[in-house]
């Protein structure tokens, strides 16, 4: 396979960025307890909570069996063994995530820590 040359890659910079499209609607913050939250969402806050408790039973109670923990390019588990593995591992290694808000992704049962 050939190089590419620098010419050819900003052009297909260029073309990937010209199928980039702004979101139709910006991205909702959750701050707190709403009313009409979605099971996904409520367990996934219990999660989180868990996590920054550092409880960790805790959290993989809130995994059904065979579930599975995908962080792309980091972890692809199985609940419960593996999910008690890297969330063991995890909260030996970072601090806690209080103060901080958490935004859900629109497309999957995933939310993103944010904030200082």
């Amino acid at each position: 396979m050939a190089e590419e040359t620098a010419g050819q890659a900003a052009t297909r910079v260029q073309e990937a960025a010209a199928n980039i499209h702004p979101t139709a609607t910006p991205r909702e913050r959750i701050s707190g307890d709403r009313v009409g939250t979605s099971e996904a969402e409520t367990v996934a806050r219990r999660y989180f909570e868990a996590i920054n408790a550092h409880d960790l039973e805790g959290a993989v109670a809130l995994w059904a069996v065979g579930g599975r923990e995908n962080v792309r390019g980091q972890v692809d588990v199985t609940a419960p063994e593996g999910v008690r593995a890297f969330v063991g591992d995890m909260l030996g290694a970072k601090p806690t995530c209080a103060g901080r808000s958490w935004t859900p992704s629109p497309r999957a049962s995933a939310a993103r820590c944010s904030g200082a």
